[in-house]
This record gives structure tokens, C-alpha cells and sequence, in this order.
């Protein structure tokens, strides 16, 4: 179920349209994954599921009576035992280990290999950028500047392809990310933010010799389809992801 916020009222409509929905189905637990916003604890609550859990920190113990399953949000612990331990509130226990990995198709994998070919980036070392940060937290984005010069770095090498990601909406900035370098170079430096689907982009990460990026989406897919990451934080403790 996805909420539509590109406007208000398609996100009025699509929270009605979910509140419908969970009363017709009833449902018996809801999961808030959130940490800070009030929003998503208006969403969880609606639905008056006999089971509500999540988590809480200092700004939002005002759940506390409105959740039946509560777990203190510990920044300085990973992400995953986080989600272990509202696990074991609901009485759920598991090991924590390697992600799934997600499915590429090989038609997927094709795609991209056409593409690299086109870029005339095929066959050589393929040194993945994303110089972008979800809206959310902007400023988790290295400085443009200097993921340019990384990329810069690298395009002079021939043994070396350079290819910048990013969605649809980062196009644009990813864009004056690659105008940032020299014009001798820039040639060298593939933009394909927004130019690959959601299949074709696992592929170019699967394909991938290395991801460099912030703390991001992509930094975890890369993980979880083996690709080895260099990963720059920032202002959040690394230490969460």
C-alpha cells in the first residue's frame, strides 16, 4: 500500500483510502519501523489493531499508551538489532546475518551490459558513484566538489569506466556533480540517473567493480548483492548502518 504525497490531496486520499482498507481487513498487528515522526504513529494507530508496536526516543514517548509494544531506539546500535529487539518484544526471535539478496534477471544483467556498451564503458573496471542523499536528510551528501574529483580521479584512468547513479528527481544534480569536471574528462563520466529502472539499476550495481556513495539506498543494495562499498557518513553515526 503506498501513499501518494506528490500533492496534498492525493496524500489526504491515499491516507483515507488505507484507513478504509485496514478496517475492512482487520488487521491484527501493525509495525511502525519509524523513529521520529508523528505521522507514521497517526497511520499506526488508526488502523486499531489489537497489537501496536514500535519504537520510541525522548521526542516521541508520547507513544507510550498508544502502542502495546515499545523498544527504546539505541542510535549507537546497529540497525539490525534494533529490528531484533522489536522482534523480541513480539516474541520473535532470529539470527541477524547476511540481507537476501535481491533477484537480477538475466535479461536485467543484458540490459545493462548493452548500455555499458553504448557509454563505452564495456569490459573495463566499472567504479560506481552516487553523489546523491535521500530528501529526508540532504545533508548526508558529500560535498559535490569532491565527489567530482574522485570521479575526475578515476576517468583518467583507461582501464577504468566511471558511471554516476542517482533517481529520476537527482538527475539534475547529479548532472552538475559531472559538469564539475574538467571537459578533457567529463566525456569519460557517465550521468545514468534516471536512466535505468529499478531491475537494470540492481544490475549496474551487481555489475559494479566498486560503489562509492554516502550513507544511502544504494549503499545497502550493494550490499546486499556482494558489490564492495566505500561509504562516506555523515553528520549520522556510521555505526547505525
Amino acid at each position: 500500500i503506498t501513499l501518494d504525497d506528490s500533492t496534498y490531496p492525493r496524500l489526504l486520499a491515499s491516507v483515507l483510502s488505507f484507513i478504509a482498507l485496514s478496517w475492512r481487513r482487520r488487521f491484527h498487528l501493525v509495525i511502525d519501523l519509524e523513529v521520529y515522526s508523528k505521522f507514521s504513529t497517526i497511520l499506526s494507530t488508526l488502523p486499531c489493531a489489537g497489537d501496536r508496536a514500535g519504537y520510541y526516543v525522548i521526542t516521541t514517548l508520547f507513544r507510550n499508551g498508544l502502542y502495546t509494544h515499545l523498544v527504546y531506539y539505541n542510535r549507537q546500535r546497529h540497525v539490525q538489532e534494533a529490528y531484533r529487539q522489536l522482534g523480541l518484544a513480539l516474541g520473535v526471535d532470529a539470527e541477524m546475518g547476511r540481507p537476501a539478496s535481491p533477484h537480477v534477471s538475466d535479461a536485467e544483467r543484458q540490459s545493462v551490459r548493452a548500455r555499458l556498451g553504448q557509454w563505452g564503458s564495456g569490459g573495463r573496471r566499472l567504479l560506481l558513484v552516487n553523489p546523491n542523499a535521500g530528501d529526508l536528510c540532504l545533508e548526508r551528501r558529500w560535498l559535490p566538489e569532491r565527489f567530482a574529483r574522485l570521479a575526475a580521479h578515476f576517468s583518467a584512468r583507461e582501464d577504468t569506466a566511471v558511471v554516476l547513479t542517482g533517481t529520476p528527481a537527482e538527475a539534475e544534480y547529479t548532472e552538475s556533480v559531472r559538469q564539475m569536471i574538467t571537459p578533457e574528462l567529463r566525456t569519460r563520466v557517465m550521468n545514468a540517473a534516471g536512466a535505468l529502472d529499478f531491475g537494470e539499476f540492481l544490475a549496474l550495481i551487481e555489475r559494479a567493480d566498486v560503489l562509492v556513495t554516502g550513507d544511502s539506498g544504494p549503499l545497502q543494495l550493494a550490499v546486499a548483492l556482494g558489490t564492495p562499498t566505500v561509504s562516506v557518513f555523515g553528520p549520522c553515526a556510521p555505526e547505525a548502518y
